[in-house]
C-alpha cells in the first residue's frame, strides 16, 4: 500500500493583528509583572513578605487583565488553497472548501464588513478581526470597507475570490 498523496497548501491571505498591537499587548502584560514585581519588592524591603496572599494577589494581578489581552492578539483569518482557518479568542475552526456555501458581507452592527463563511449545513461562521472595526488592529485602511462600512474589505474579497477559484476546480483536493 502506498503513501496517499496529500494536496499542498498555500496561503493566499491572512488577516491576523498588526505586530505592532502585539508588541503594544506584550508591553502592558510585561508593565503589569513589572508593577506586581515592584510590589513584592516593597514587601519585602518592609520586611512584611512576600507571603502567600501577595504571592496569589500578584498572580491573579498580572493573570485576569493579560488573559483576555494575549487570546485577543491569537485572532486570525486565513484563506488557503485548502479553506479557510478562523483563530477566534478560544476557538479555532478549520473550514475546507467543500463546506462552504458562500462567503458574504456581516450586516450586523458591532461585525459590520466582516467576512461570514456561511457553510452547507446553514450555519455562520464570523471572524470578528475581519470587521471594519478592526481593520486598524490588522493593519489595514478602514476606507477598505467603504463609507458605510459594509463594502468588502481585503478578507472578505480574498475569501470571496478564493471560493470562486475552488468552485472553477482550480485547488486540487485529495480525499
Amino acid at each position: 500500500m502506498g503513501v496517499r498523496p496529500q494536496p499542498h497548501e498555500t496561503v493566499l491571505y491572512r488577516a491576523a493583528i498588526a505586530g505592532w498591537m502585539r508588541l503594544l499587548a506584550l508591553g502592558a502584560v510585561m508593565l503589569l509583572a513589572a508593577l506586581a514585581l515592584a510590589w513584592n519588592v516593597g514587601l519585602f524591603l518592609r520586611g512584611a513578605g512576600p507571603t502567600a496572599w501577595s504571592i496569589l494577589g500578584t498572580l491573579l494581578f498580572i493573570a485576569v487583565p493579560s488573559t483576555p489581552i494575549l487570546l485577543g492578539v491569537r485572532q486570525s483569518f486565513t484563506v488557503t488553497t485548502l479553506g479557510i482557518t478562523v483563530v477566534g479568542q478560544l476557538r479555532t475552526r478549520r473550514i475546507p472548501w467543500a463546506e462552504v456555501r458562500v462567503v458574504r458581507i456581516s450586516q450586523r452592527l458591532m461585525d459590520r464588513g466582516a467576512a461570514d463563511v456561511v457553510l452547507r449545513d446553514g450555519t455562520t461562521v464570523r471572524s470578528p478581526i475581519t470587521a471594519a472595526r478592526s481593520a486598524i488592529r490588522r493593519g489595514e485602511s478602514t476606507f477598505d470597507h467603504g463609507a458605510d462600512l459594509k463594502s468588502p474589505a481585503r478578507p472578505a474579497r480574498a475569501a470571496i475570490e478564493a471560493h470562486r477559484r475552488y468552485l472553477r476546480g482550480e485547488f486540487v483536493t485529495i480525499r
